[in-house]
């Protein structure tokens, strides 16, 4: 079954050339070649993102550059969301990007029988693949994950989206060529055997 994934690269440096550019693009690879439509959002070049100071902006329309994104996560039935490590969570520029796309009540909106928001995203998987510093099992043993779990819970799962597939590659600085062509070749993987 062809899928259509949205690529979600949150390294906060838009220039490119970083290890999570090079996982973005080992995904997409491995994807394109088992036959699912892929497509790419940047966030770090995306112009004039901004956080939001007022809790009021929430309801306001997205600019046209977030409207786009939304429009591309509603397309996809799958999102892979990449980003390093950064203080124990996701970068600033990731969280303000999630901050706008969810203007409109795009992520959840009003249910009119009450209780539980409706969840707009349902439908939709994700992958999120975390680079760091530390050791990955350092992260999740001594830290629990508390950075991409709040990512998973207020994020994602509240939207609907499930299930959530996590990678943490740990050990980036230090880890050479061999051990970063390793991760590219097992993500490339992941890719082509999605279904």
């Amino acid at each position: 079954m062809s899928r259509k994934i949205l690529i979600l690269q949150g390294h906060p440096d838009g220039r490119g050339g970083h290890f999570c550019h090079a996982l973005a693009n080992a995904y997409a690879e491995g994807a394109v070649k088992a036959g699912h439509a892929v497509g790419t959002i940047d966030v770090a070049s995306i112009e004039g993102l901004t956080f939001m100071t007022d809790p009021a902006d929430f309801a306001k329309p997205a600019p046209a550059p977030i409207a786009a994104a939304q429009d591309a996560v509603m397309e996809c039935d799958h999102m892979v969301i990449i980003f390093p490590l950064w203080l124990g969570m996701l970068p600033a520029t990731l969280k303000a990007f999630l901050e706008q796309l969810s203007r409109s009540e795009f992520v959840l909106g009003a249910n009119d029988k009450g209780g539980w928001p409706a969840q707009k995203l349902k439908g939709r998987s994700a992958h999120v693949i975390v680079t760091m510093g530390m050791p990955g099992f350092a992260f999740r043993l001594f830290f629990r994950a508390h950075g991409v779990k709040a990512l998973e819970t207020a994020f994602l799962r509240i939207s609907g989206v499930k299930p959530v597939k996590n990678t943490y590659i740990g050990g980036v600085e230090a880890m050479g060529d061999k051990g970063r062509k390793g991760w590219l070749e097992r993500i490339r993987n992941v890719a082509a055997s999605l279904r």
